[in-house]
């Protein structure tokens, strides 16, 4: 036993530790490292643990932000979803100067299909009052069904959000950002650095309101080694993959793949 306790033991510091340490998933790292000092004290039992742990395969978070809300009404487009490996979704709440009317029934048919973490999106207008158009958003979705508001801030808007110049933009921002606080919701920005160049220029409000980060990639690898610092902000909260999502296509809705460790 004490010979198969040890080979054992060896196996997994020289064949196993190499596997995971070459892996994206620095938390199984941190796992291996703590369960090899434990194996020694603890025998049989944990090595049996470590095993499983180790042999488990590395899963990242995936969800996607739903851009049609219309095509996503029923339950069973996200049970789906969620049995092909969705964990979170960000459904597009604010989009032309208004609040999506679809918007409230697809929150209502993600919840029945299963779904835990929802957050949604809102693509400001400049011809709408900033406060006016975040009150509408968050009374009309109700702040207690989501968990987040992401503000988009993308080039490819313009005629949508009519952006101005990037002092006005980043005004404005700061204006929508001020009245999501005033109401309650953890707030964040969805945008990318070219995005952020083009529209708001050396703006740094929405990090310096502490507001989270959703930045948009040009690959589709689960990690956030792609990640440049702009926009003050020097870590990203939801990672955008290029192109869209397969799983929500598969699902009968459109949607783009996000992803956080």
């Amino acid at each position: 036993e004490f010979y198969f306790l040890t080979s054992l033991l060896h196996f997994l510091n020289l064949t196993l530790l190499p596997i995971v340490v070459l892996t994206s998933c620095p938390s199984w790292f941190y796992i291996s490292i703590r369960m090899r000092r434990h194996l020694i004290t603890l025998g049989v039992t944990l090595s049996f643990l470590a095993v499983s742990l180790l042999t488990t395969s590395c899963s990242a978070t995936i969800g996607g932000m739903v851009t049609d809300p219309s095509l996503a009404q029923s339950a069973s487009n996200w049970m789906c979803a969620i049995k092909q490996g969705w964990v979170f979704t960000v459904i597009q709440a604010y989009y032309n100067g208004s609040v999506n009317s679809f918007a409230p029934s697809a929150i209502s048919a993600a919840y029945d299909g299963g779904v835990q973490n929802l957050d949604i999106y809102h693509v400001p207008s400049l011809s709408v009052d900033p406060f006016q158009q975040v009150f509408d958003t968050i009374n009309t979705i109700n702040a207690t069904n989501f968990g987040m508001l992401w503000f988009r801030v993308a080039a490819s808007d313009r005629e949508v959000s009519g952006w101005s110049d990037s002092a006005t933009n980043c005004n404005f921002l700061q204006s929508l950002i001020n009245e999501g606080s005033s109401l309650g919701p953890s707030l964040g920005v969805w945008t990318s650095a070219s995005d952020w160049a083009a529209v708001m220029g050396n703006c740094t409000v929405g990090m310096e309101s502490g507001s989270s980060l959703w930045y948009g990639a040009n690959d589709a690898a689960l990690n956030y080694n792609d990640f440049t610092a702009f926009g003050g902000w020097h870590r990203p909260s939801i990672k955008q993959l290029s192109g869209t999502s397969e799983i929500a296509k598969n699902c009968g809705f459109n949607a783009l793949t996000g992803f956080y460790p």
